[in-house]
């Protein structure tokens, strides 16, 4: 009889030993399973930015333009959007195209326009920038300071002083050169 007992002890010992480490391995596995579904929603979430970042740039390569815009054109199309912006003609203190310049080692240049305003009411510089950005073959605003004016009369409305800076995006592949 004593040795059934101990055969009896013996086997529910294993049984609960076996029962514990279940329970352990079963709790390492649930864990192990918690990290690594931390780690994909990471992976998922890195995943989902990257495919935005790539569906932004394609969008950027639609915005760009072919070839540069004419002086005479891009100059047409300020004096419009200053004019529906409310800022009148001789506003305008300058509009300065430049070069087109590499933008790094990619396929694309970038035409930056500087454009100064003198004396406006900061609603018409918004407004400006806005029909800039909205139309068709925009540039984008890539550079607004501004800063009062020098002289104002009292009873002037508060006006500024106003830098614009657009920029043309142009697909322009460079040559390989062998």
């Amino acid at each position: 009889m004593g040795s059934d007992v101990r055969r009896s002890t013996l086997l529910v010992s294993v049984i609960a030993l076996s029962l514990v480490a279940a329970c352990a391995w079963s709790l390492w596995y649930r864990w192990t399973m918690e990290n690594r579904l931390a780690t994909e929603l990471e992976n998922l979430i890195a995943c989902q930015k990257a495919a935005r970042q790539i569906l932004e740039l394609r969008q950027q390569k639609q915005r760009a333009l072919l070839k540069t815009k004419p002086s005479e054109e891009l100059n047409r199309k300020i004096a419009a959007w200053a004019q529906e912006a409310g800022i009148e003609a001789k506003g305008i203190a300058r509009i300065e195209p430049q070069e087109a310049r590499r933008v790094g080692d990619s396929q694309y240049l970038e035409q930056v326009t500087e454009l100064e305003v003198l004396s406006v009411p900061l609603a018409s510089v918004i407004r400006f920038a806005q029909l800039a950005e909205q139309s068709d073959d925009s540039p984008k605003l890539t550079d607004l300071r501004l800063s009062p004016p020098r002289i104002t009369a009292e009873d002037q409305a508060e006006v500024w002083n106003a830098e614009v800076a657009l920029t043309y995006l142009i697909y322009s592949p460079k040559s390989s050169s062998r």
